[in-house]
């Protein structure tokens, strides 16, 4: 779908929704699909290409010639000897890393190549990367506020989880840079207020966001360690709570933040 008509989908949702109810209203929070991703123009917020879902496959040449190539090679073989070396299990996860293009690295560096309007702003340094989160925000904000959340952030692929921070890694391994990408907030954290001039009839704070998954583990109150949830959708989601510390795996299997909450 398009950026510009999902904006307006969404305005309307809440225009239907709030119609009768406006006085009630004191907060909003925000649940979306994880690793859907569109980018901008930050002057102009003008989108630069229709919404990139995380089934979009035309990345998938370009991830299996990174898993295959030299620099993966590299990237891995040192990242195990640095996790035999160092008992560092963080680089023993990154050593079974493989690139996909359900994650967020392949698909972005796919626009910055086919994309010429993006191409141009990302050399202009004017271009915003977002998922679907950080769009409604920018929109629902009227361009004030461009911000992720760490759940959101943490599935992309582009997230050191054990820094809790942007991987400083992905502009040498993905060539894209770090500036493109939103400030990463708490769950329940202030993102911004919703701008009277949209018409909704009131203008409240947004509060909460977090992804589809871990929201809905969080709304089924499975908050303590070993709770699991099984999801039988689009595809088949095991989510377990692993509690506070990140426990990485030499599987394949990629851990994520569930909710960070100050």
């Amino acid at each position: 779908s398009s950026g510009i008509n999902a904006e307006y989908g969404i305005c309307d949702l809440i225009r239907t929704v709030s119609q009768n109810h406006k006085d009630d209203i004191i907060t909003m929070g925000i649940s979306v699909q994880r690793n859907t991703f569109i980018t901008w123009d930050r002057s102009t917020g003008e989108y630069m290409h229709n919404f990139i879902t995380w089934m979009d496959k035309r990345s998938n040449k370009m991830c299996s010639n990174w898993n295959n190539g030299y620099l993966k090679n590299i990237a891995q073989w040192g990242a195990w000897a640095l996790g035999f070396m160092l008992c560092s299990p963080r680089m023993l996860c990154a050593a079974s890393f493989n690139v996909k293009d359900n994650a967020v690295p392949m698909r972005l560096k796919w626009v910055l190549t086919n994309n010429t309007r993006a191409a141009f702003l990302f050399k202009q340094k004017r271009l915003c990367f977002g998922t679907i989160e950080t769009w409604l925000v920018w929109k629902l904000t009227q361009g004030r506020n461009w911000v992720t959340e760490y759940s959101c952030a943490s599935c992309t692929g582009l997230f050191d989880i054990w820094q809790q921070t942007w991987s400083p890694m992905v502009p040498y391994l993905f060539g894209v840079p770090l500036d493109i990408l939103p400030p990463v907030k708490n769950s329940n954290s202030y993102f911004g207020r919703v701008d009277r001039l949209l018409g909704f009839g009131f203008s409240v704070p947004i509060t909460g966001i977090l992804g589809d998954q871990q929201a809905s583990m969080f709304g089924n109150l499975l908050y303590d360690v070993g709770n699991t949830k099984l999801t039988l959708g689009t595809v088949i989601s095991c989510n377990v709570n692993t509690g506070p510390r990140t426990h990485p795996s030499a599987c394949n299997i990629y851990p994520i933040i569930g909710w960070k909450l100050k």
